[in-house]
């Protein structure tokens, strides 16, 4: 049996040249686990946000939009009626974007999080992750015809751990990431209802507290996971291209993606199965668990649509 209960409000207020507004969401969920009967899931969020922009301005900046959110987020995880493990979320966002001359936008954007798994059987340690980013995009309209642009993103990422006094997370160490993104693409109108699309893209993540960290049971996955410390960032080639349909209302794309990944963070099925302390048990054990460790990989996607 599942539950699920969720609800907005929001407010606003126009004028000619902007707006300005404010927003909650909330939702609370109560649903059972695929991988085990006797575990149940718990989700509670809050979040609100904020918005506004002002047009029309004089100077070299016509344009400029801020926006803001605030995200609180519990998750647990219960086992037999009891609170194995504890997942919580704080954070928030700000994001201010400058619209200059070239029709396009620059700006800052700054998150932190602390997230906190409690309980004797904690995946991870109470990590906090810091984030601060710069980033652009601006376009030029070549011709009537022919649109290009180019986007780039610059990020540092810091990620803090806390044991809290428990021993398997005692060697956990703070890691500190720059990652960089940068992108170019072009749009060609080949007549009035057709046109080509192709962009391609060099991309950088920073691992997350849970590929670095994991160490424990994850009862709603089935697996005990393992995180590596030593995780690299990801890095990614990426090119797609689409031939693009517009008549009014009629509208359609086809297009094909390739994505190819020289360090790929995935988790990795060593074949053993272990209980709640990582120790190797016989197949068929109750509440066995698959051992999973995160690896970094050579990796390439491919799709269309």
């Amino acid at each position: 049996m599942a539950g699920w209960h969720s609800g907005a409000l929001g407010t606003s207020y126009t004028w000619a040249d902007g707006y300005a507004g404010v927003s909650y969401n909330g939702y609370e969920a109560n649903y059972g686990s695929v991988a085990e009967d006797d575990v149940r899931l718990r989700m509670h969020q809050d979040h609100v946000a904020a918005s506004s922009e002002i047009r029309n301005l004089s100077g070299p900046f016509r344009q400029l939009k801020f926006d803001f959110g605030y995200t609180d987020y519990e998750h647990k995880e219960i086992d037999n009626g009891e609170t194995g493990t504890t997942f919580r979320n704080h954070g928030y966002e700000a994001r201010h974007r400058k619209i200059g001359p070239l029709d396009g936008a620059i700006g800052v954007q700054l998150s932190q999080n602390t997230f906190s798994a409690l309980g004797d059987e904690a995946l991870v340690p109470t990590s906090q992750t810091t984030n601060a980013a710069l980033f652009g995009l601006e376009e030029w309209s070549v011709t009537d015809a022919l649109k290009l642009s180019l986007g780039a993103r610059y990020e540092h990422v810091k990620i803090d751990p806390t044991a809290g006094g428990n021993e398997k997370f005692a060697s956990a160490q703070s890691r500190d990431f720059n990652a960089g993104s940068i992108s170019a693409g072009a749009l060609f109108k080949l007549n009035p209802v057709w046109s080509v699309v192709g962009n391609v893209a060099y991309t950088e993540r920073a691992p997350t507290y849970y590929e670095l960290f994991s160490n424990g049971p994850h009862d709603a996955t089935g697996q005990y996971l393992i995180g590596n410390p030593d995780a690299q960032k990801e890095k990614a080639v990426s090119t797609d291209l689409s031939l693009r349909f517009a008549s009014g209302p009629n509208k359609g794309s086809a297009g094909v993606f390739y994505s190819r990944f020289r360090n790929y963070l995935t988790e990795f099925n060593t074949g053993r199965l272990v209980d709640d302390d990582d120790q190797p048990v016989p197949a068929g054990t109750d509440d066995a668990l698959n051992e999973a460790v995160y690896r970094g990989v050579r990796a390439e996607f491919t799709a269309s649509k």
